[in-house]
């Protein structure tokens, strides 16, 4: 019985499926139909014509843009380097941790223990300038830098 369940709805859905084979219109449009066709949104025509929008000039700019063009705060170059910060991860053996003498104040640094000695040296350079340590780094490069250990 469950297969001639199923035979039935099979033979139900193919019931419901009609097949159009398309054909071309035996007839060109009028004139009277082509200026129906046109005015009707509908068609074939209205639909795929492309309409060209004249570009209207902002009067203000957005508030966004306007923040950010009246913002006074760089850009950090070494923001790439950032990647390189080991804190979340204070096991010995995924990270390393290297203390930066300075004039003022030490720099405590951890990095991931992944890192090449050009990436820990960035890493430095981008703590350095998120901290506002002075004097402020000339070099936005950091092959221009050494480490010493």
């Amino acid at each position: 019985l469950p297969l001639l369940d199923e035979i039935k709805t099979e033979n139900e859905a193919k019931r419901k499926v009609e097949v159009i084979s398309w054909q071309d219109p035996p007839q060109p449009q009028n004139s009277d139909e082509s200026n129906h066709s046109e005015n009707d949104e509908n068609s074939s025509s209205s639909l795929f014509h492309r309409r060209t929008e004249p570009i209207r000039p902002l009067v203000q700019p957005s508030p966004l843009t306007a923040l950010l063009q009246s913002s006074t705060h760089k850009q950090n170059a070494f923001v790439q380097y950032a990647k390189f910060d080991g804190t979340p991860n204070m096991s010995t053996n995924q990270s390393k941790t290297f203390i930066v003498h300075l004039k003022s104040q030490k720099l405590p640094v951890i990095v991931f223990s992944h890192a090449s000695v050009e990436e820990t040296i960035g890493f430095i350079c981008y703590k350095y300038t998120i901290e506002n340590r002075e004097p402020l780094l000339t070099q936005k490069d950091p092959s221009k830098y050494s480490l010493y250990i």
